[in-house]
């Protein structure tokens, strides 16, 4: 078994006891970008510390955190499962071809793809990788072409099924928080 940790970003409300006995806590986001369920970040807490920044948080958010098993492979891998991969691009063409002129989403072809799959889609949980933000760690492939090496990919993993996590889910930043 290969244990990963995640985490999540909330606001914090000072309902510490209600965080740790409820969540983790569904994104209620009419743009969540892999679709309905619990959004976490895969491995690194800084990036949780850093999307409180984006999301105007400001100084008042909390942390959680739980983990899952990533050898049982119940998850939609979008990171490094180059079947996974084939598979969402292929759907992504036969989506394409039925509306030529509409600009597809993420959140759309995810549907799309429940659908088409049907009870074939089990998974508990949705890991993707976003390339939109600045990246810290970065470096320069040798040659003409500009490649670089993403040593800090900030992960996501949207959690569709609470059964997916295998720890309890706590309460870690602020530690006044953390009973």
């Amino acid at each position: 078994m290969t244990e990963c940790v995640i985490y999540q970003t909330l606001e914090d409300r000072d309902n510490y006891d209600e965080v740790e006995d409820c969540g983790p806590f569904p994104c209620s986001r009419s743009n969540a970008w892999l679709g309905n369920g619990s959004y976490f970040w895969d491995d690194e807490i800084i990036v949780a510390h850093n999307w409180a920044k984006q999301a105007g948080y400001n100084s008042n958010y909390i942390i959680c955190q739980s983990s899952y098993d990533y050898d049982n492979h119940n998850f939609l891998d979008l990171v490094g499962h180059p079947k996974h991969l084939k598979l969402f691009r292929e759907l992504y063409q036969v989506l394409k071809n039925k509306l030529p002129n509409r600009n597809i989403k993420v959140p759309t072809l995810i549907e799309f793809v429940k659908e088409e799959l049907g009870q074939a889609f089990n998974y508990k949980a949705i890991r993707a990788r976003s390339e939109w933000r600045d990246y810290d760690f970065i470096l320069d492939f040798p040659g003409i072409r500009p490649a670089k090496l993403n040593l800090h990919p900030q992960i996501q993993i949207c959690v569709i099924d609470k059964s997916f996590l295998i720890s309890p889910f706590l309460i870690v930043y602020p530690r006044s928080a953390v009973k």
